[in-house]
């Protein structure tokens, strides 16, 4: 992390939990479920229009409080 701090990147963006495994553990809408990341409940949204909850499921990003869900594992 020092090293791309040291390189001009800002410490926010760099993408610590991306890829990150999450458990499914409640669907709320079609863009919106509860997933257990860490052994915490996070509201998750999903990345595009119907994804598949019930399938893999990875963090793409954290957005303040909130991860953004892909079925796609991040690189």
């Amino acid at each position: 992390l020092a090293a791309a701090r040291g390189a001009g990147v800002p410490f926010a963006t760099i993408p610590l939990d991306s890829g990150g495994r999450v458990e499914l553990v409640k669907v709320l809408s079609d863009l919106r479920a509860e997933v257990n990341y860490r052994g915490a409940v996070w509201m998750a949204d999903s990345d595009r229009p119907g994804l598949d909850w019930n399938g893999p499921l990875y963090v793409k990003e954290v957005r303040g409080t909130s991860l953004v869900i892909t079925s796609e594992k991040p690189n």
